[in-house]
């Protein structure tokens, strides 16, 4: 058994509400979701949740595992994230051998049909309206992740948002009005056309990039609005 695929599939689970949204969102099977499930139940001596035909619900030793195995979770993440911001712009020497062909190349103009000029990226456009649906909002927020940050703003604050998931469970609740913000569940926050996004890195001003679960210990965002 791979018992990290096994811990992500038991998060989804948890997060999303359902098998087969867990099962969406990790792009396998829910009977892959299940065995995995079973498997960690088998493993660990213990049952994580208590299923019926419609719903389930975790077991105490399952709260307990949920808890402990997400930290491990968002701690890998986040270790896999600095790694990989650490590597991401190359250096060093590049040599290249080519053909001395390549060396008496006559440089030529470029034509000036067809060229279009693109303008710099402003903090402005990083502003994010919330009324749009979940999905723009998600591709907005990635399209901006280093620079320029895509942002809102709760009472006046400015917080930058770093990364989100669209989830499938849909929300009556007005846009921007943060649906939940706690260990569980997240931060959530309904969005336009009765989407919702879960929010999982943010900033506040003068602080680090925090997993959602590390941020709202310092910045309380339950009962709050991102406008």
């Amino acid at each position: 058994m791979d018992q990290l695929a096994a811990l992500r599939a038991l998060r989804r689970v948890v997060e999303l509400g359902s098998f087969t949204a867990a099962a969406d969102a990790l792009d396998i099977s829910h009977t892959i979701v299940s065995r995995q499930i079973r498997q960690l139940e088998e493993q660990l001596g213990a049952q994580l949740l208590n299923r019926t035909t419609r719903r389930f619900a975790l077991t105490a030793a399952g709260k307990e595992y949920y808890d402990a195995s997400r930290q491990i979770l968002d701690a890998l993440d986040a270790a896999d994230r600095a790694v990989g911001q650490h590597h991401a712009r190359p250096s060093g020497s590049l040599r290249i051998n080519a053909p001395m062909a390549f060396g008496t190349l006559e440089a030529v103009p470029q034509p000036e049909a067809g060229v279009t000029y693109a303008a710099k990226i402003s903090k402005e456009e990083a502003t994010l309206d919330f009324t749009l649906s979940a999905q723009e909002i998600g591709r907005k927020i990635r399209a901006f992740n280093p620079f320029p940050g895509a942002h809102g703003s709760v009472n006046g604050v400015i917080v930058k948002l770093w990364g989100a998931e669209v989830l499938a469970a849909d929300s009556s609740a007005p846009a921007g009005e943060v649906l939940a913000a706690d260990a569980q569940h997240g931060i959530v926050i309904a969005c336009g056309g009765g989407g919702s996004l879960r929010l999982t890195e943010l900033q506040k001003p003068g602080g680090k990039r925090l997993p959602a679960h590390e941020f709202i210990k310092g910045f309380p965002l339950e009962g709050q609005r991102f406008a």
